[in-house]
C-alpha cells in the first residue's frame, strides 16, 4: 500500500508539473529598429505640428510569444507645449502621431500596432525626476 501511495504521488507530481509547463507562454523581446524613408528632421516636424514637444523617443519592438510574432513602434512626447488633456484628445492626437509615423515608414507593415505616450516630465533639485504618462495603442488596420 506504501508503495503504491508513493507511485500515485509521483505520478500527480509529474502532470502537476507537466501542466505548469504546457501552460506556460514563452516570451522573447527584441529591438526592431523602424526604418524611415523620411529623414528624422522632417518626420519630427510633422509631429511637432501636431504636438509641440520638448523631447522624442522613438523606438521599436518585436515580440515572440508561443511562436506568435508581433511588433510595436513605441513614441513618447515628452514635455509638450499645450499638450493634449483629456482622453479625447490624447486619443485624436496620438492617431495623428500614429499616422504620421506609419506613413513615414518605408514598409507600412514593420509594425503591428504603435503605442503613442504623452509625458510631463521634471527633476527636482537632488537630481531625482518624476513624470506621469498617457497614451494609447493603435492598430495599423486602424490608421
Amino acid at each position: 500500500m506504501v508503495r503504491s501511495q508513493s507511485a500515485i504521488t509521483a505520478l500527480f507530481f509529474c502532470l502537476v508539473m507537466s501542466f505548469l509547463l504546457c501552460s506556460c507562454a514563452f516570451t522573447t523581446t527584441k529591438v526592431k529598429n523602424p526604418d524611415f524613408s523620411a529623414n528624422l528632421s522632417t518626420l519630427s516636424g510633422n509631429i511637432r505640428s501636431i504636438a509641440n514637444f520638448e523631447k522624442i523617443n522613438i523606438d521599436g519592438v518585436e515580440k515572440t510569444t508561443n511562436k506568435v510574432v508581433t511588433s510595436q513602434l513605441n513614441a513618447k512626447l515628452i514635455n509638450c507645449l499645450h499638450a493634449p488633456e483629456t482622453d479625447g484628445q490624447i486619443y485624436d492626437a496620438g492617431k495623428k502621431i500614429a499616422k504620421a509615423l506609419k506613413a513615414a515608414l518605408k514598409d507600412q507593415d514593420q509594425f503591428d500596432t504603435y503605442q503613442i505616450i504623452f509625458g510631463k516630465e521634471s527633476t527636482n533639485g537632488t537630481g531625482g525626476s518624476s513624470g506621469s504618462y498617457k497614451g494609447n495603442i493603435y492598430k495599423k488596420d486602424d490608421l
